[in-house]
């Protein structure tokens, strides 16, 4: 609107006094009003809510009707702009009951002169302004305290994460799924997260209700059938849906929920889409200040996270090589007398009679003998500097020469092995020897854990410029809780394993600048899963 032009709409039906409003109006130089007429009740709340006027005149008497009564009419269906109430000298009263119905300012027409017409109208419209910039600006002043609570709400949330050092996964996803829906004002949330290779994804806390709770899922799953977090991730991007038109979305495995809106954040980590905080149900749209805390609070908590497990490696590594120390002490001074007494146990059984009763007893010694000296062979192992012989090896050969190995083993425990090899991998920069030994150490574990009459199956994959050995047991798994267990030195469930043998193999496959994964298998058992670079 141009501050020296005016758009005024005049309802009144009195042909008289239209032409006087709009005389005195044309005798006003300062500025320039355009007058428009309507001259009945249902024109004037038509032209007074459908057009875009400056300010209203408005007669309290329109025939039958009451002006008083459109006055309220308008101001329901939204009426914004100052109507400013023309009486005649009896109304007595009326100037009251104009106010407290919304007027602006009422003028007696016995009354109007140019100067005072010109004048209620200004102060009319400038009063309107001034009320909408204010509540403008206090608009504004609410964002900006919301902004600020919802920043010290998601900088609370990282200092309470930051002191929670000996946290486990799942307190830490829960406290991060608690704290995104209460920083997004959202009535449900789940953070999800995908394993190293990228290749399977985990629900691994979510937040319903006291009655719902789909927290520490059994399964990993593959990302193709992970349902709404497969597009999530393809995506690498937030996604905001305000209007989910979908009955339900599957947001744990075998498990649909209703979300009429759901917002998600990706968490990346380099190229990889590390995991995932979704939230849904919000009771307005989600909007890109939601997207920004979310992206904030999930972007510091993933760094803080990986900020403690770079420092329990650390604490891992001095704890290892201390122990490795001690160890190799330890083996070296019980290597040279158990050797001895192996040695001459073995002689003194060969030159005993058969019939001798301690023939059997010395067989339980030389068997005894020979666990220890595994277990010292172990020790040295363990505490040992891997210094690796690399070649460019065909994985096929060094598997299949190391199922031949195995094979005896599984046929004492009548247990079958299947190989499903692709024969399309490049060759392997690999230490042959201590690769065979990663090996003949899953797929003796494998046979091991499967029952008899059972299948350990070997499966390779290519993934982009990994190579992915997989060893399929069908065993009875290996439980969340003891999972962050079973590569740490000694831990072992077997009542003759000396739990040196994972240790030994993640420490070759680190060497190897490849990683080792334990996955769910949908039918039972466990996979695991070794992950190498694939040579140039």
């Amino acid at each position: 609107m141009d501050e020296d032009h005016f758009r005024i709409l005049l309802i009144e039906d009195d042909e008289d006094d239209y032409s006087l409003v709009k005389t005195l109006l044309s005798q006003v130089r300062s500025v320039i009003y355009h007058l428009d007429w309507a001259s009945n009740y249902e024109q004037g709340l038509s032209s007074l809510c459908g057009t875009g006027y400056d300010a209203c005149l408005l007669d309290y008497l329109l025939g039958a009707r009451n002006g008083l009564e459109l006055l309220r009419e308008a101001i329901k269906r939204g009426c914004d702009i100052p109507i400013i109430l023309l009486t005649g000298q009896g109304n007595e009263g009326v100037d009251l009951e104009a106010m407290r119905a919304g007027a602006a300012d009422y003028l007696v027409k016995g009354l109007i002169s140019k100067e005072l017409l010109e004048r209620s109208i200004r102060f009319s419209i400038t009063h309107r302004r001034t009320e909408a910039s204010l509540r403008g600006k206090t608009a504004e002043l609410a964002l900006a305290n919301e902004a600020l609570r919802l920043d010290d709400l998601r900088l609370q949330a990282l200092l309470e994460l930051s002191q929670k050092s000996a946290a486990t996964m799942k307190e830490i996803g829960d406290f991060v799924v608690e704290q995104q829906v209460k920083l997004t004002r959202s009535k449900v949330g789940w953070i999800g997260f995908t394993n190293e290779a990228g290749t399977f994804f985990r629900v691994s806390s979510c937040s319903m209700s006291k009655l719902h709770n789909c927290e520490d899922m059994p399964l990993d799953y593959p990302l193709e059938k992970a349902g709404l977090w497969t597009e999530i991730i393809n995506r690498r991007e937030p996604i905001i849906s305000n209007e989910n038109k979908q009955e339900s979305v599957e947001v744990c495995p075998n498990d649909r929920q209703q979300l009429y809106r759901y917002m998600s954040v990706p968490i990346l980590d380099g190229d990889r889409v590390a995991g995932i905080g979704l939230v849904g149900n919000k009771e307005e749209d989600y909007d890109q200040s939601d997207v920004r805390q979310l992206t904030l609070l999930m972007d510091g908590i993933w760094k803080l996270i990986q900020r403690e497990k770079a420092l329990k490696r650390l604490r891992e590594s001095e704890s290892l090589a201390a122990m490795g120390r001690a160890l190799s002490c330890v083996a070296h001074d019980i290597k040279t007398p158990l050797i001895a007494i192996g040695g001459f146990t073995s002689i003194v059984h060969k030159h005993l009679d058969p019939a001798n009763p301690d023939r059997e007893k010395l067989g339980i010694v030389l068997k005894e003998t020979e666990r220890l000296e595994a277990m010292v062979k172990d020790m040295l192992d363990f505490s040992k500097p891997l210094k690796l012989q690399k070649t460019r090896e065909d994985i096929s050969r060094i598997l299949t020469e190391t199922v031949e190995v195995v094979a005896k083993i599984a046929e004492q425990r009548n247990v079958n092995f299947k190989a499903n090899l692709s024969h399309h991998i490049d060759p392997v920069s690999v230490d042959v020897a201590r690769f065979k030994q990663v090996l003949i150490n899953l797929l003796v574990n494998a046979v091991q854990a499967s029952p008899s009459g059972q299948t350990v199956t070997i499966e390779t994959h290519s993934r982009g410029r990994d190579l992915a050995i997989d060893v399929i047991d069908c065993g009875c798994g290996i439980s969340l809780d003891q999972r962050p267990e079973i590569f740490s030195p000694f831990f072992t469930t077997k009542k003759e394993g000396t739990g040196l043998g994972l240790p030994i193999v993640q420490k070759i496959i680190d060497a190897h600048n490849g990683s080792v994964e334990v996955l769910d298998n949908p039918e039972g058992g466990v996979t695991f899963r070794v992950v190498l670079p694939i040579a140039a």
